[in-house]
């Protein structure tokens, strides 16, 4: 079974800080493309990066412990065999703190490296993690910023 891609960050905030970048705070992490709703389950909405469009649905939560989405559409703008892997994948968000540090753990489960966009997919979530948790330490993200200013379709 190939391992899906796992990522953690740790932070000085507090669990309900990280909860809520990953409900009504995508985009100040992710991109500034994004309409639709993230906040509660059976919500959905839809994220772009330039060319790449996603549609989610988020289908669990638990505050402050645990957000999942699960992809239903996506289209990825690259030179790729299949353009649309991530679809039925879910991004498993955990949240889990000592007290003083809170460590969020992304599983995006499917995301395997036999992946056609395994690479440039790994190296975005290496990205906008890092964006999440300048977010957090800083006060500002690195999100991705859409040359134009339009709802996915």
């Amino acid at each position: 079974m190939k391992e899906n891609f796992k990522k953690s960050i740790s932070v000085g905030n507090s669990p309900h800080d990280v909860f809520k970048y990953l409900t009504t705070g995508i985009k100040d992490w992710w991109s500034d493309g994004l309409s639709g709703n993230s906040e509660t389950v059976g919500d959905e909405y839809r994220i772009w990066f330039n060319g790449t469009k996603k549609r989610m649905r988020v289908t669990d939560i638990i505050p402050d412990k645990k957000v999942v989405w699960l992809c239903l559409e996506a289209y990825i703008d690259h030179d790729l065999p299949a353009r649309n892997e991530w679809e039925g994948t879910k991004m498993i968000w955990d949240i889990d703190s000592d007290g003083s540090t809170t460590t969020l753990t992304l599983t995006h489960e499917g995301l395997t490296p036999d992946f056609y966009c395994y690479e440039v997919c790994s190296a975005g979530w290496n990205h906008f993690l890092d964006s999440l948790y300048q977010l957090l330490t800083t006060g500002v993200g690195k999100p991705h910023i859409n040359k134009v200013q339009q709802e996915a379709s």
